[in-house]
């Protein structure tokens, strides 16, 4: 079936990214290291983004009702917090240069967010909340 991804920790991790963003200098190595570490990261994501929407569209049918609600539940949270990071790296002075990892990985958001439509459609309108 699917491969849990520990979308919590995500969302922990780019919030500390963030913070940090305030106490990094522009220009320093750290912020170098720190562009690096969040590029890295923005292409790991995108992978696993694509690995879980190919995995729920391949076993798109045996969901039940119950498993589709389950899942929704889970990812629809995660769908809308990926595309707040990208904006806010978009915006950020200090990420900027990251925007095409970004567009990427919101890209990959907004297939997941077409399996998942489909997903509502095909299990009687299943809830986003």
């Amino acid at each position: 079936m699917l491969t849990p991804i520990d979308w919590e920790k995500f969302h922990k991790v780019f919030s500390s990214y963030l913070r940090l963003e305030r106490s990094v200098v522009p220009g320093s190595d750290e912020h170098l290291d720190l562009l690096l570490h969040i590029g890295d990261d923005l292409r790991e994501m995108t992978r696993l983004t694509v690995m879980l929407a190919n995995g729920i569209a391949s076993d798109f049918f045996r969901f039940t009702e119950e498993m589709a609600r389950d899942t929704l539940q889970d990812i629809w949270p995660c769908v809308r917090m990926s595309r707040i990071i990208c904006r806010d790296i978009r915006r950020s002075p200090l990420l900027r240069s990251l925007a095409p990892e970004a567009d990427a990985f919101e890209e990959e958001v907004l297939g997941l967010s077409d399996v998942i439509g489909d997903m509502m459609h095909c299990h009687g309108g299943v809830s986003k909340n």
